[in-house]
């Protein structure tokens, strides 16, 4: 096998009877020939280097990636743990949503802390109140006895996902107070 090594003992060989004056033409094609191979071997040298230090940064990346899939699946498992109520099962949207709710309330904390209260406790009140008397008006029910509860059923089922969801289960059982 040709060797890096090989190829620079046959040109200090080739230097050796070249600089001794004996038979000059051949050692001078021996020293080009040598001269050819030390340069592919150098610019192989300088592509396999290349190639290591992408392979390395691509193994750095593998490994980010491989430590962020493990917090993925700690944290899951994590949430899979905890207890739910009787009507809940979690699911692996559990963690996305729980983010997003972080990332809401983050959001809102930093308008209520720059003085751009938007929305603030007695307004959140307010806006609940005023919706509760509509959704009653607009179903009969303003003033029924059983309203209240009513309207609290509703709000413990739907309003995790918005007012529309109160709306729906608001009307859903509505009907039962209904003559």
């Amino acid at each position: 096998m040709l060797t890096r090594e090989r190829v620079e003992s046959f040109k200090k060989d080739a230097e050796a009877a070249i600089a001794d004056r004996v038979f000059l033409g051949p050692y001078h094609g021996i020293l080009d020939l040598a001269d050819t191979a030390l340069a592919l071997f150098a610019h192989n040298a300088d592509f396999l280097d290349k190639r290591h230090a992408e392979i390395d940064g691509v193994e750095e990346e593998n490994a980010s990636l491989r430590d962020q899939l493990k917090e993925i699946k700690d944290y899951h498992a994590a949430v899979m743990r905890e207890p739910c109520h009787d009507d809940e099962v979690h699911c692996t949207c559990v963690p996305g949503l729980r983010f997003e709710i972080k990332k809401m309330r983050d959001a809102l904390e930093l308008i209520v802390r720059q003085g751009k209260g938007l929305v603030t406790g007695e307004i959140a009140e307010d806006m609940n109140e005023q919706f509760h008397q509509d959704l009653a008006a607009e179903n009969g029910l303003t003033g029924h006895p059983k309203e209240p509860r009513l309207f609290s059923i509703a709000w413990d089922h739907g309003h995790s996902s918005g007012f529309s969801e109160v709306v729906c289960w608001y009307e859903e059982l509505s009907e039962l107070l209904q003559a």
